[in-house]
This record gives structure tokens, C-alpha cells and sequence, in this order.
């Protein structure tokens, strides 16, 4: 059974019940769990959210991260991220894979300059942190509506996320990799039989 695990601050509020249904679509038997810290940083999860008990025995971690970071210098940020994947790496299932959802557009100035600073940082370090996978947020939630706070989206903005997170990220690698192991073994013993004979 495949087993996924959603985390994020209050974005993946909305978008984990989502993302869940969505999963749960392509395969009834996958596990989806998930927690949301709202106002949560990296550097608090680091310190509080007990990244590799919540990423244990996991097939594929998405991790929505950024939002509430404050500007720093990129060095900081890329080790920071380093031990986030590295605790999440620690308990997940070995080949499970880990992708950094950046953060999303806002319309208040003060947080969408911190978001593109964050984007930035991730963009130049989530490989050296060792990520599988990051996904840029800020082109496809640019033009997405909007709550009153003008941080948050209206429930259309989330459900279109959602939807092209899914697409992004793909199929866990650890869960449905059985089948095409299976197939290639079958292949494989017919290749050997047929010049054995």
C-alpha cells in the first residue's frame, strides 16, 4: 500500500483535504495523512514539528514550506532545508520521494516580497538540500482569487492548486513501482526461458 504524507502551513489546510481526494482517486488503497501548522516557518518545523515521525515509513512527502519564512541569506536558507530533508529522509521509506511546494503569490506587498525571496532561495538550493523535486507556486496561483486577507485563497483558487500540484508531482516512486518490478521480472524470465530452450 502506498503511503503519502501532506505537511505545510495554512495553506495545506485547504490544499491537503485536496490533494487527499485527489490521490485517493487514482488508487483507493493509498493512505494519505497530513498535518498544517498555520504561521508555521521552516525553521519552526525544524524545531517543533517532528518532520521524521510525521514522514515514517512514507512513500512520497510533499512538503509546502516558505510562506512564513523570513528574508535570509541563501547559504542560511539551503541548510535549513538540508536538515528538513534530511529528517524527513531519515524515517521515510528508502526511494520515497520528497518534493518542496513553494510559496504562492499574495497581493499584500510585504508577503509576496518575502515569498519571492523564499522562491528564489529554493530555486538555487533544493537539490543541494536533497529534494526529488520542487514546485514553483508563484506562476500558477499569479492570477488565482483571493480571500479579503489578500494572503489566502478562495476556495476555486485552492481547488486549481490542488489540481496542478497533483499533475506535478506525480505518482509516489515507492508505491505503484511494484507493478512495473513485476512486469520486468515476467519479461525477463521469458527472455531467459525462450533462449534457454
Amino acid at each position: 500500500m502506498t503511503k503519502i504524507v501532506l505537511i505545510g502551513d495554512s495553506h495545506m489546510q485547504a490544499l491537503g483535504p485536496r490533494l487527499k481526494r485527489l490521490y485517493e482517486q487514482d488508487d483507493p488503497s493509498v493512505e494519505v495523512t497530513g498535518t498544517a501548522h498555520p504561521g508555521w516557518s521552516l525553521v519552526k518545523f525544524i524545531n517543533e514539528a517532528h518532520l521524521s515521525n510525521l514522514a515514517r515509513g512514507m512513500d512520497l512527502v510533499v512538503f509546502e514550506v516558505g510562506g512564513n519564512d523570513q528574508i535570509t541569506d541563501r547559504e542560511t536558507y539551503k541548510a535549513r532545508l538540508a536538515t528538513a530533508v534530511g529528517m524527513l529522509r531519515s524515517t521515510a521509506n528508502p526511494g520515497a520521494k520528497v518534493v518542496i511546494v513553494g510559496p504562492p503569490t499574495a497581493d499584500a506587498l510585504e508577503v509576496d516580497t518575502r515569498h519571492r525571496a523564499t522562491t528564489l532561495h529554493q530555486a538555487s538550493v533544493w537539490r543541494e538540500a536533497g529534494a526529488d523535486q520542487w514546485i514553483d507556486s508563484r506562476g500558477v496561483t499569479a492570477n488565482l482569487p483571493m480571500r479579503d486577507d489578500d494572503v489566502h485563497f478562495a476556495v476555486e483558487g485552492y481547488d486549481r492548486w490542488a489540481a496542478w500540484l497533483h499533475n506535478r508531482i506525480g505518482k509516489p516512486s515507492g508505491g505503484y513501482g511494484w507493478i512495473a518490478g513485476i512486469a520486468a521480472l515476467g519479461i525477463a524470465g521469458w527472455v531467459f526461458w525462450r533462449t534457454a530452450k
